[in-house]
Parts: structure tokens; C-alpha cells; sequence
């Protein structure tokens, strides 16, 4: 296999987890963004679709148009992701004060590895092999972004940390 073989691989991998991540932050968006301190949670959801949307231009860029494995991969992350909706929480048929705690930690943890995705890409931007094939000023401001989204989780994290008490 050739290096754009596994990069493939990775954008697929990545690709599945922001299909469930962004499905993610819009429930997230939808249940909680009219609640004090979660004004934030639209927007955000909204850059994390944006995100989404970026990581396919980059694909097709380099010609990466995934294959049945990323759509069932991408298909299991839906899923995972609404299997998490049923967690035993002591609550049978609403949510629980700690869903959106967990959510919001679920979340975080997939900004910070589109991050990851990010700062990868900008390395490979760097490379002789990958020069003209990714923009390298495109993909800092991706890292830029994620590292406000981290932020902004943050701040709604806390904010759903606070209303438990």
C-alpha cells in the first residue's frame, strides 16, 4: 500500500467519527441551547458541520472518495452515536442532569481529536510528497477553530456542570 492508501484510510476513520460528532453536538444544540449558558451550543454545532464539510472538500482534493468501508464506517459511528443516547443513567425515559455533562465530555473529546486530524494534515502539508495537494493556511485556521471549540465546550461544560447543583 501507498502512503495516499492509508491516508485514505485515515480521512475515512475520521470522516465516520465526524458523521457521529456532528450529529452529536446538533442534539446537543437542540435539547439543551435555549437553557442559561448554552447560547454557544448553535454555533458551535454549526462550525462542527462546517468542519465536516471541510474534511470532504480535503478528501475529494485528493482524490479520496471513499469506499463501502467508510460509508459502513460511517453508518457504525451513526449508530454508536444513538446507542449513547441510552445510557443507564437512573433515568428511564428522560434525560438525566449528568446527560448533557457526558455528551458535552463526548463531544470535547471529538474536537480534540479533529484537532489531531488538523495539525496531522498540516504536517503533511508540509511534506515534499504533499505540497500544492493541501493548504497549509487553510488548515491552521481548522486548528485555530478546533482550538475555540475546545474553549467553548469548556465554558458549556461548565455551565451543565453548574446546573447540576
Amino acid at each position: 500500500m501507498e502512503t495516499i492508501d492509508y491516508l485514505a484510510i485515515y480521512l475515512d476513520d475520521h470522516r465516520a467519527g465526524a458523521a457521529g460528532g456532528s450529529r452529536l453536538a446538533r442534539r446537543i444544540a437542540d435539547q439543551y441551547g435555549e437553557r442559561p449558558g448554552f447560547e454557544a451550543a448553535h454555533d458551535l454545532a454549526d462550525e462542527i458541520a462546517a468542519d465536516v464539510d471541510e474534511l470532504e472538500r480535503i478528501r475529494e482534493e485528493l482524490g479520496v472518495d471513499g469506499s463501502w468501508q467508510s460509508a459502513l464506517k460511517r453508518t457504525l459511528a451513526v449508530v454508536g452515536e444513538q446507542a449513547g443516547r441510552f445510557k443507564l443513567n437512573g433515568h428511564l425515559f428522560d434525560p438525566s442532569p449528568l446527560s448533557p455533562v457526558e455528551e458535552l465530555e463526548g463531544m470535547a473529546a471529538g474536537i480534540f481529536v479533529k484537532r489531531g486530524l488538523w495539525t496531522t494534515l498540516l504536517q503533511l502539508a508540509k511534506d515534499p510528497a504533499f505540497v500544492g495537494e493541501l493548504d497549509p493556511t487553510a488548515l491552521e485556521r481548522l486548528v485555530d477553530r478546533a482550538d475555540e471549540q475546545l474553549v467553548v465546550a469548556e465554558q458549556l461544560h461548565h455551565a451543565a456542570v453548574s446546573q447540576l447543583v
